[in-house]
This record gives C-alpha cells, structure tokens and sequence, in this order.
C-alpha cells in the first residue's frame, strides 16, 4: 500500500503500534490476577515506597488523573488488596495502605514489569532501553 512510506518514515506510528501492543500483552498477562494495570503499577508504587501514598501522590508519579486513580483504588479496596486511612497528621488527608494480600500480589506484579522489560531491554540493549525510556519520559512532558 501507498501508506508503507509514510509509515516507514513516522516515528509516532511505530510508537503507537509497540505501546499498544505491550499494553495488550501487559493486560494479559495481568488479567490472570485480576487487576489493571493502573491498579498493578498502584501496587506496585506503593511497594516501592515502603510506605502509605496520598492518592495526589500516585496521580503525580503514575501520569494519571485523581479520578482514574480513585476508580482505581475503589476497585482495589473491594479486592482487598488495599486499605484507606485518615492520615495521624492531618485528618483531611488519606493515605492509602497496601494490605498483605496486596504487597504479596504486587511481588507477582513486579515479576511480571520485569519479565516483560527484559524483553525490551533484549532487543534494544540494556544502555539503548535506558536511554530510550529517558527519551519518552521527556517527551512526555512535552505533550
């Protein structure tokens, strides 16, 4: 087809076409433990940090808007994976609190980011896959 060249030539369609087809592979992969991926990389951030997260937090870090993380986390309290809680300091805030449940899932959560960002880094090599994502990351402030 006439259109080959111009796809060829596009960086923004090879850009669309891998992030939906890792976001595809990322869901199946994630639908065996019934969550998201924004309810998995919730989890997850809350894993990593060791520590209760305000909502306006993950919002922040996660490039999400407050509502999509509080459908979120609406969902991930039903599941039990995640609890809410008046913050000690300061009574108008809540904080989330990853439950037992939820920091052994996210453990599997984790694994399988890292299954999948090896793949990556297999094709692209470990310094090109850096660079790379540091490259989207700025470009993402950008749009």
């Amino acid at each position: 087809m006439k259109i080959e060249h111009f796809l060829k030539k596009s960086l923004i369609i090879p850009t669309l076409f891998t992030a939906s087809k890792l976001e595809m592979e990322l869901q199946q992969r994630l639908s065996a433990h019934d969550v998201s991926t924004l309810e998995a990389l919730i989890l997850v951030a809350i894993t990593f940090e060791g520590r209760d997260c305000r909502p306006s937090e993950l919002a922040l870090h996660l490039q999400s808007s407050r509502a999509r993380i509080s459908q979120a986390l609406k969902k991930l309290i039903e599941k039990n994976l995640v609890d809410r809680k008046l913050e000690r300091e300061d009574a108008r805030f809540i904080a989330i609190k990853i439950t037992p449940h939820g920091k052994n899932l996210a453990t599997k959560l984790i694994s399988i980011f890292d299954r999948i960002n090896d793949v990556i880094e297999n094709q692209l090599g470990a310094k090109n896959a850096e660079q790379t994502a540091t490259q989207l990351f700025h470009l993402l402030k950008r749009f």
